[in-house]
């Protein structure tokens, strides 16, 4: 006899109150951050693509 997986395993359920709450706070925090130290807001994929910011002279 074969486990089989629950039918919720394979279905993606949409986030919850508090997901969506934390990842807003985190999308607010980030911003102040980035404010407060005077950087730009780089994703990640920018390093490999040469656009990462490089600090206040530029160099």
């Amino acid at each position: 006899m074969r486990a089989r997986s629950p039918p919720t395993a394979t279905v993606r359920r949409p986030p919850g109150s508090l997901t969506r709450a934390r990842l807003k706070t985190y999308q607010a925090l980030s911003r102040f951050r980035h404010g407060r130290n005077r950087a730009a807001e780089v994703e990640p994929g920018a390093f490999e693509k040469g656009l990462a910011w490089r600090g206040p002279t530029g160099s």
